[in-house]
């Protein structure tokens, strides 16, 4: 956003680089997850996020569980 922000956790609201042209919708689910490069244990689950906005290639998430901060770079997947 706009405060330039580079970590977030439980409550705050960051900006993914995908939207509804990439089949998200409002109410849709993420799970946020971290490559610490670390040998045979290479994704760590940090947290949970809920698309509370969508545009065409964009979409506003709020964190709504964090494990450990939510730093940019870290990864996004939608839950099915």
């Amino acid at each position: 956003g706009a405060d330039r922000r580079r970590i977030f956790a439980k409550g705050d609201y960051f900006v993914l680089d995908r939207g509804a042209n990439q089949g998200i919708e409002r109410g849709s689910r993420f799970v946020v997850f971290r490559d610490k490069l670390q040998f045979q244990n290479f994704l760590f689950d940090l947290g949970e996020a809920v698309a509370v906005d969508v545009r065409e290639d964009s979409a506003t998430l709020q964190v709504t569980t964090s494990r450990d901060a939510l730093m940019v770079g870290d990864y996004v997947a939608m839950r099915k």
